[in-house]
Formats: C-alpha cells, structure tokens, sequence
C-alpha cells in the first residue's frame, strides 16, 4: 500500500562527491519455477503440539501452533549457457526473495516462499555431471487450486492456526 507514496521523477548521473548512490532493491520474490530440478522436492509439515495426559493414560493432545521449515531440492550441473547452479548460488549470496510452486497429483499448487539458506556442491570422480543440492528456509506458503485460484492465506509450512487465543489451564 506504500507503493503509491514513492515516485521517481528523474534520474540524473553524477560523478562528483557530494553525490550519493541509493541502491533500491525490489521487494518482490524470485521464481525458481524455470530451474531444472532432477532431484526429488523435499518438505515436511510440523506442528507444535502439547501432551497431557492424566494418571489413567489418557492423552490429550492439542495443536497449539504450526512450526516452519525448509523445502530441499537439487539438479545437475550442465554448464550451459544458463547455469542453475550459478544462479541459484547469486541467489543465496544475495539473499534474495525466492519462490517455488509445486503441483500435485489433482493439479493444485503449493507455493512456497522463502530464502535460499544452503547450496552445496557435489563433484563426482571420472566424467559424471557435478550435482548441486538446495536447502530453502521458508518464510510461508500458499495454496492454489487447480484453476489457480487462491485456496489459503499465507500461512506457515505447519499449516493454519486452530484455536487461536485460547489456552489450557
């Protein structure tokens, strides 16, 4: 919504000293829909949970929150003219804002969103492809049905919140 309230009107060069370079850096994420992926996406979804249970062996367990994550993810190093994995290691030099959609069986989509914490590098013996493999923490997802529409709101990889501000005495 602050968008509107920033304007360029004109950009001018300078090369003296009393000048100053701004660096403005797009907020927006990145798609790393168009990298080629040759090992399995990897994610898991954790909740924060609490355990009571009373003197019999009963057991209440309630969800008292939802846990974040990291999705994992890799490809092969072809060298080609657009290197993945050298993008994807500008992308983790840089910090920038990522996101990767994963389509499911019956067409709907994860989105997840996130940074790119880890790039490791694998170098096999003899003429083998070098390998490279993705760690990315993510921040939240959304989920989209099979038109594309919006099926949730941004919420954590552990899922919505169930009873919010209630608690257990």
């Amino acid at each position: 919504s602050r968008n509107r309230l920033i304007k360029c009107m004109n950009v001018w060069p300078y090369n003296n000293s009393h000048s100053q370079l701004i660096k403005i850096e797009d907020p927006h994420y990145v798609s790393l829909n168009d990298i080629a992926i040759a090992q399995s996406i990897s994610f898991g979804r954790t909740s924060k949970v609490i355990s009571v249970e009373d003197k019999f062996g009963k057991t209440d367990i309630r969800k008292i929150g939802a846990a974040g994550g990291s999705v994992t993810f890799g490809g092969i190093d072809l060298g080609n003219a657009d290197d993945d994995r050298k993008t994807l290691v500008g992308y983790q030099k840089n910090a920038t804002p990522v996101f990767l959609d994963i389509t499911h069986k019956s067409e709907e989509k994860t989105r997840f969103f996130g940074l790119l914490t880890a790039v490791t590098e694998d170098y096999p013996a003899g003429n083998m492809y070098p390998k490279f493999g993705v760690t990315m923490a993510i921040s939240h997802i959304i989920e989209m049905s099979s038109t594309g529409a919006i099926s949730s709101d941004k919420i954590s990889i552990g899922g919505a919140l169930v009873d919010d501000g209630k608690y257990l005495l």
